[in-house]
């Protein structure tokens, strides 16, 4: 790894090694022959792992109720705004505890650089409070990823640039402030810090929280405080994000589940550093009809 890249552990068993490849290219990384080489027969290895796993038709996490003695954070949780976002057009939701290294994943890619950070700030399997806090922090238990804003007069348009890929629109806005002024605009933001689970066609399958998942996994933790959300609308379960797993794969009995991050499955290689930018720009234009 270098000053320009970072290491992502990926779940390349479940790819082809030419898929795998071609994707590591994509992300900027410019491997010769050789190291391509060396590469495909490392994916390789993962696939020759997935295939000696079996069908996993019967493997199903465990729920359970949530333990008492938090419910004045679990009310403050239900009374965030951002917290709509999951429940809106949910069939049903509650909260509960769900074995974590059985849930099924969309999501193959884990940044190894952020995940020993959260790791680190991972509590202990016997932390009832911590581990409650660290699944489903309160505003103010979390950092907001650095956001710069810059706005160019000549142009007529903002530039927002962050380091976190999770930056995204999330709706829009209009404000009318005086006669004849009217202002229109986006809201912008980021990922849930929740850890959540969604119950799609019945599947349940990790929806939000993937490098707190994975440094409680490294922690040893197996029950795990999360938010759990059915719904029959596939738009609203993340899977349908341009890196994740396609669905029939998730649903099937040769689906990636949450322990394949820590055994031969996953492969370790880098990626070029990245940066989200978010342009809005704000032009008049005369056509004819």
């Amino acid at each position: 790894m270098t000053e320009d890249t970072v290491d992502w552990r990926s779940l390349f068993g479940y790819f082809s090694p030419a898929a795998a490849v071609g994707f590591i290219r994509d992300r900027g990384m410019a491997l010769d022959a050789q190291a391509a080489k060396r590469f495909a027969e490392e994916v390789s290895r993962a696939r020759h792992y997935v295939s000696s796993l079996g069908s996993r038709g019967s493997v199903s996490p465990k729920f359970e109720d949530f333990p008492r003695g938090h419910e004045e954070r679990l009310a403050r949780i239900r009374e965030s705004p951002e917290f709509s976002e999951y429940v809106t057009g949910a069939l049903n939701w509650s909260f509960g505890m769900v074995e974590l290294a059985k849930l099924r994943v969309y999501q193959p890619h884990i940044n190894l650089e952020r995940a020993r950070m959260m790791v680190r700030k991972a509590p202990d399997p016997g932390d009832v409070e911590g581990t409650v806090s660290y699944c489903l922090p309160l505003k103010g238990e979390t950092l907001d990823p650095r956001t710069i804003v810059n706005y160019d007069e000549a142009q007529k348009a903002y530039s927002l640039v962050s380091e976190s890929p999770d930056m995204r629109v999330l709706g829009s806005v209009k404000l009318e402030y005086a006669k004849k002024r009217m202002g229109v605009g986006f809201i912008y933001g980021f990922g849930h810090a929740e850890l959540s689970v969604v119950r799609y066609k019945g599947i349940p399958v990790l929806m939000n929280g993937y490098h707190r998942a994975y440094a409680l996994l490294k922690k040893g933790h197996s029950m795990v405080p999360s938010v759990l959300v059915t719904t029959d609308d596939f738009g609203r379960t993340g899977m349908n994000q341009p890196l994740a797993f396609p669905f029939y794969l998730v649903a099937s009995d040769r689906a990636p589940i949450m322990q394949d991050f820590l055994s031969p499955a996953a492969v370790i290689a880098p990626w070029k550093r990245t940066r989200t930018i978010l342009t809005v720009h704000a032009g008049v234009e005369i056509v004819q009809l």
